[in-house]
């Protein structure tokens, strides 16, 4: 991963399934707990995310540190209030062991 890791747009992982395969090749690179995200109160998806429909009705993500790592933050990942404001409902998502 390193410095070849570059963030990809929203437009690119929005709507598309495998967050759980780059959580899993993430967390073997740099460690972290492999998290899920979903809305506390049911909502069948997240709603927006960096502006672009996710079309996610749960996203898996690597939080080390007090940061979030996915395949939208780069190498460096984000604080979660960072990551979590990125969220049309930001407010509104809780992280979970994700199931394995």
């Amino acid at each position: 991963m390193g410095e070849l890791w570059k963030p990809k747009p929203a437009s690119q992982v929005s709507g598309k399934g495998g967050c759980e395969a780059v959580a899993d090749h993430i967390q073997s690179v740099i460690g972290g707990d492999v998290m899920r995200i979903t809305d506390k109160y049911g909502a069948p998806q997240l709603g927006k995310s960096r502006g672009v429909d996710s079309g996610w009705h749960y996203h898996d993500v690597v939080v080390k540190d007090g940061r979030v790592f996915d395949a939208t933050t780069g190498r460096r990942g984000e604080p979660i209030a960072e990551y979590r404001s990125n969220f049309e409902y930001g407010d509104d998502l809780v992280f979970n062991p994700a199931p394995r």
